[in-house]
């Protein structure tokens, strides 16, 4: 039923182009853009053999959306979930990855990863939505650009400025759940010298007992022009956060009232995080020796929490630890040799992470497990014509990685000393025996396994574009891409944990039918191979990280719409759809929907007023524990609507907007039957105030 509606709004989009005879163009629609995710600088979407989503700084400032992942998730086949109803612990999957998305989606900070080495994957929180000038979002395999985990696809957010620029600009937004949201951002512009700086603060003490959410987020960029040839760029980036962690709700308190939804088990356990990016980049424009980019990075993670609070122990007793400290060093050199471009570089990057369990003084029961992880990478692709209308682009990528682990556990122990005890054996009567006694005692905590591995990957990519005209292409991709184990599925897996490989196949269309509409349209196929899935071991009999027996296969299609009837009015729709499913037993793969929708649209009557209303539907999908299909209900379809009132004058915006229109009760997962309840209706409203 659902698809039948869709099927007709594209047909009156189609009508309507046919009819209309006062169209403007559209400078929002995306066949051309240029963008930085692609192998080379000034690469256009349509000279990309891929299926891609362009989220441009306008389509940020219109959308109701109030944090990333929302944002994120009106593209086809990109679905979110989240364990507490806010961006905090939010993660995107791209094309049925499931609950391992955060380790098979990329997600790049101005060409920098943001994954973290663990199974924490990518903290999207991190980044508030005033710092985002445009988002790239390359759907399928991208190894030979981007490495391990670029499985389901990749997420380029950039934040820095096309272009050198003077302005600034004042959010504040309140709302619902005493939510507050401010920000605040600079760019400056001098001779040989551009600066950018960012502060946001969010406060809110969220829709659930013990979800509440205090951010803090600076950002400082600056760029310098040496001269004509050399440009150097360096940055800092700092997110601070506290966060309470409410867990899932039962079965009869999610189908219950609100009050039961609200409700929580874990009223004590939370979190903390301390995070900061560095960045320094340099570019070399080498005229006809084409561009070279060299890029250094470091971050620090640190991040306390507990789970499972217990009376029965003090909190540091409890308190868990994760520590993290990974550095990135990238070059890049592109150039074009007649009518053929080619690229190649390097990536190197290492982490050292240190997780500590139950604190630091309980004798058996503290923790600690240190990992040290090196990824090293070469890669070259290359673009050529082979006839005026059709380019084959090649790409290959060696990869060498290796990990070593230790895990360590609190003991004491003791020297044993023999006394001479006079001991009353009965009334009157007593002997001298020799009891033990424990001294100089000591804690220490000795290693108790240790884990050493290494693997070489590689991986290749084959795609061909056929413009049949200047508006119209026709694209074919074939793609290897690669997984690695990261340390925490190390610490909790078989003897024989490896790498997991993939075969990866898109087709499309992309058509610019006038200059008020476009459209694309792809079909993929994607079979994976040793799949890293965390579940009951059929070798082992436990449960740990272990490599699929089967086969995993996935396919579907993405349709993306854009539409501007006219100078006031923007429409836009996109269709995912993805059958995932082990190979073998035919079984879907949980935290899976078969089908999601989105649709929106833009009315500016005036030019002082627009009004906003985007809508999404994801299906349902299996329970998270159940990979027969058989043992738990499933999650139910859902659908939410949003809508966003802004009113302009002079350099001031105020808005307004509504969340969850029609109150719908919905949860992105579940466990064993047990639930994340996602927020209730909501309501805010602020203002923003632009500076020129």
């Amino acid at each position: 039923m659902r698809i039948n509606i869709y099927i007709n709004f594209c047909l009156a989009l189609l009508t309507g182009v046919c009819t209309s005879t006062q169209l403007l163009a559209n400078e929002r629609f995306e066949l051309d853009e240029i963008i930085v995710s692609g192998n080379y600088k000034n690469q256009t979407v349509e000279q990309l053999p891929k299926s891609i989503a362009v989220i441009t700084s306008e389509d940020i400032k219109q959308a109701p959306s109030n944090n990333l992942v929302e944002l994120l998730a009106r593209e086809a086949n990109v679905n979110f979930s989240s364990y507490t109803g806010s961006d905090k612990f939010s993660g995107i999957d791209i094309r049925g990855m499931g609950e391992t998305a955060h380790s098979n989606v990329v997600v790049m900070l101005n060409g920098v990863r943001l994954n973290a080495a663990d199974l924490s994957g990518a903290d999207l929180s991190s980044i508030p939505l005033s710092q985002i000038k445009r988002i790239e979002i390359i759907r399928g395999s991208s190894s030979v650009r981007y490495g391990s985990g670029a499985v389901g696809g990749v997420i380029n957010i950039i934040t820095e400025p096309d272009t050198d620029s003077n302005k600034s600009n004042l959010y504040f937004s309140g709302g619902s759940f005493n939510t507050i949201d401010t920000r605040a951002a600079l760019e400056k512009t001098f001779e040989d010298f551009s600066l950018q700086a960012n502060i946001a603060y969010y406060d809110s003490d969220g829709y659930r007992d013990n979800s509440q959410l205090e951010k803090q987020d600076a950002k400082l960029a600056a760029r310098f022009y040496a001269n004509d040839y050399v440009t150097i760029k360096a940055s800092i980036k700092a997110h601070r956060d506290e966060y309470g962690l409410p867990g899932p709700v039962s079965k009869d308190d999610f189908t219950g009232s609100n009050k039961d939804r609200e409700s929580t088990n874990s009223p004590n356990d939370y979190g903390e995080t301390d995070d900061t990016t560095y960045n320094l980049s340099t570019e070399f424009d080498l005229v006809d020796a084409g561009f070279l980019q060299l890029n250094l990075s470091h971050r620090n993670r640190e991040n306390p929490f507990v789970i499972g609070f217990t009376p029965a122990l003090t909190y540091q007793e409890q308190l868990w630890k994760i520590n993290e400290d990974s550095s990135s060093f990238d070059v890049l050199h592109e150039f074009n040799f007649g009518s053929n471009k080619l690229a190649y570089g390097l990536n190197y990057y290492t982490a050292d992470f240190n997780r500590q369990e139950n604190g630091t003084e309980l004798i058996g029961q503290s923790k600690n497990r240190k990992g040290d992880a090196e990824d090293s990478s070469m890669f070259v692709t290359s673009m050529t014509p082979l006839s005026n209308n059709i380019n084959i682009n090649l790409g290959y990528r060696k990869n060498y990685f290796k990990v070593k682990s230790t895990d360590s556990t609190l003991v004491e122990t003791c020297d044993t000393e023999f006394i001479d005890t006079l001991i009353e054996i009965s009334p009157g009567i007593f002997i001298t025996t020799p009891i033990p006694f424990e001294t100089n005692c000591v804690t220490h905590s000795p290693i108790t396994d240790s884990q050493n591995a290494s693997w070489n990957n590689s991986a290749i990519d084959l795609g061909f574009i056929f413009h049949t005209d200047s508006n119209n292409s026709i694209y074919l991709n074939f793609s290897q891409s690669y997984r690695n184990p990261n340390i925490d599925e190390l610490a909790v897996s078989d003897n024989d944990l490896k790498p997991q490989t993939g075969l990866h196949l898109d087709t499309g269309i992309r058509t610019k039918h006038t200059e008020q509409f476009e459209s694309s349209f792809n079909f993929y196929i994607m079979e994976i191979k040793n799949e890293i899935r965390f579940g009951l071991n059929p070798d082992t009999g436990l449960s740990e990280n272990h490599n699929s027996i089967e086969k995993t296969l996935r396919e579907g299609v993405e349709i993306d719409l854009k539409y501007n009837p006219a100078k006031s009015v923007y429409i836009w729709s996109s269709l995912g759809y993805t059958q995932a499913e082990f190979k073998e037993s035919k079984t879907t793969v949980p935290l899976v929907p078969q089908t999601t929708i989105s649709m929106g649209m833009e009315w500016s009557p005036l030019n002082k007023f627009t009004f906003s209303l985007t809508g999404n539907y994801v299906g349902k999908q299996f329970d998270g524990l159940d990979l027969n299909n058989q043992t738990y209900d499933q999650l139910d379809a859902y659908q939410v609507y949003n809508s966003r009132f802004i009113y302009r004058f002079n350099n001031i915006d105020l808005f307004a907007g509504i969340n969850n229109i029609s109150n719908e009760v919905y949860s992105t997962l579940a466990f064993a039957e047990t639930y994340y309840p996602m927020p209730e209706r909501n309501y805010y409203a602020g203002l923003s105030i632009a500076f020129e």
